[in-house]
């Protein structure tokens, strides 16, 4: 039996990664410039190395979400 899908469903669920990933990038972003004035850096490389860092664990998470589940036999 499956689970019958409202027609809402799929949006919602899409716009939920939307978000999700807006507030991991941010998330990145203040960090990373916390420690990049901590350190006292010119350039925001902790900033941006954060939010390359969490956007690659993102997709990995999302991939492994949205595939669909492999059934040994």
């Amino acid at each position: 039996m499956s689970a019958k899908k409202t027609p809402g469903s799929e949006y919602l669920k899409y716009t939920g990664i939307a978000f999700q990933m807006f507030f991991i990038l941010l998330f990145g972003w203040l960090a990373g410039s916390w420690i990049d004035g901590y350190f006292d850096m010119s350039k925001p490389v902790f900033a941006l190395s954060l939010m390359f860092l969490f956007l690659i664990g993102f997709f990995y998470k999302l991939i492994r979400d949205l595939s669909p589940p492999k059934n040994p036999k």
